[in-house]
């Protein structure tokens, strides 16, 4: 839809155009730099990946048109259009412009780069690293941070970098998901910690935001240090005047959790679980735990290891959390509950009946209420004795005896989001 709304708006747009051509002296409508920024602006928001060069045709006419040119807003239209693309060529070609656009303000009082500009920019390489390798994501993670240098180095008062540019390269590191980019990460905030202390200027106040893309680096680190830093940050954030956790403060805490070996992270997750709770009841409602939160809690229970008694407490928690979804008014299961609990008795029971009776007991509540997902099906599969299976997947089974997923009755899954 934004596409043919971006193509149809062109389309408007170049009739004018040729219209004014053709006849300029009968010619009612006649498109200025506004109309132009504004089909950029529709190219960008369409976020597909001919929008960078409709926009680029587009913007070249303004450049080459002595009647319309450019202003500020043409340069971000196109700039916010290069900052959704996927071209590998994507970072080199934002600075050109960026450049451009600062040389452009020279002689130019209508185009005049600002903090915007350079956010632009930094904010792309930190959606960019979310979606390369490691070495490509940490390598885009640094150009985005020797690009905030660079800018405080120049000291333009119109681009020096803001809150959302610091807190966008600690995001870039995050998703390069290493230890290193987790310790620039922790570089980043403490330069910034620095400057605002020196200078008490607002603009770089620390915020939630900036704590809460620091977790994140640190939970996503892939070294077990990474959960003990996550909790230090945490409670520091618990512990600050200013600030306290929301919910995607403690689904970040849980989902560190979730990638250590601690053998206490059932009733760890438990605790966290209560924590929120407690705070909502206290009348902090916005920290009521949603259905995710309690949903990580239960597959943190089911990665628990360690010897028996620690791993049934872990299953006697995970069922425990079940009942207190169950209790809420405002929550019910979704097919994820179901998937991590049969998980749950399949990893931390030992083989024989009881663990077979839970997982088929979870398995036919799933069923019952239309949320046997895939996940369901995957763990069920991979947990329970084979004639369990047979028994009860046996309508999906192909010519070949195999479990065909696909075949999966539409009475089963009809309540799957």
């Amino acid at each position: 839809k934004t596409r043919d709304a971006a193509e149809h708006m062109t389309k408007l747009l170049m009739d004018a155009e040729h219209e004014f051509e053709e006849h300029p002296d009968e010619t009612t409508t006649v498109p200025d730099r506004d109309s132009y920024n504004l089909v950029i602006e529709g190219w960008a928001r369409s976020e597909v990946e001919e929008a960078t060069e409709a926009a680029e045709r587009l913007f070249r006419k303004l450049l080459e048109s002595k009647r319309l040119g450019t202003d500020t807003a043409s340069y971000h239209g196109v700039l916010d259009a290069w900052s959704h693309s996927s071209n590998p060529g994507a970072f080199n070609r934002m600075l050109k412009i960026f450049n451009n656009m600062k040389e452009a303000s020279k002689e130019n009082p209508l185009v005049q780069p600002n903090i915007r500009t350079l956010n632009f920019i930094i904010l792309s390489c930190a959606r960019r690293a979310n979606t390369l390798d490691h070495e490509d994501a940490l390598d885009t993670a640094r150009e985005a941070h020797q690009l905030l240098k660079d800018q405080l180095e120049e000291n333009d008062q119109r681009m020096l970098p803001d809150l959302t540019s610091y807190t966008a390269v600690v995001d870039a590191y995050s998703n390069t998901e290493s230890l290193e980019g987790a310790k620039l990460a922790e570089s980043v905030v403490r330069d910034l910690e620095a400057t605002y202390e020196t200078t008490k200027d607002n603009r770089l106040r620390p915020n939630l935001l900036l704590y809460t893309a620091l977790m994140k680096a640190w939970a996503h680190a892939k070294d077990e240090k990474g959960l003990l830093r996550v909790e230090e940050i945490f409670n520091e954030i618990e512990s600050s005047e200013f600030l306290r956790p929301n919910t995607r403060s403690y689904a970040i805490l849980l989902n560190s959790l979730s990638r250590s070996w601690r053998q206490d992270k059932a009733r760890k997750a438990l605790k966290i679980l209560m924590s929120m709770r407690e705070k909502a009841k206290n009348g902090e409602r916005d920290i009521k735990p949603p259905l995710y939160i309690y949903n990580c809690a239960i597959e943190i229970c089911a990665k628990t290891q360690g010897d028996l008694e620690t791993q049934m407490e872990a299953l006697k928690i995970a069922f425990a959390i079940l009942r207190s979804i169950e209790a809420d008014p405002d929550l019910e299961p979704n097919d994820a509950t179901h998937a991590y609990l049969i998980r749950a008795a399949g990893q931390l029971l030992p083989q024989g009946k009881e663990r077979n009776d839970i997982m088929v007991k979870v398995f036919h509540k799933a069923k019952k209420a239309g949320l046997v997902s895939h996940d369901v099906l995957k763990y069920f599969r991979k947990n329970a004795y084979n004639e369990i299976v047979r028994q009860e997947l046996g309508c999906m089974e192909d010519s070949k005896g195999f479990i065909n997923f696909s075949e999966t009755p539409q009475s089963w899954n009809k309540n799957v989001k």
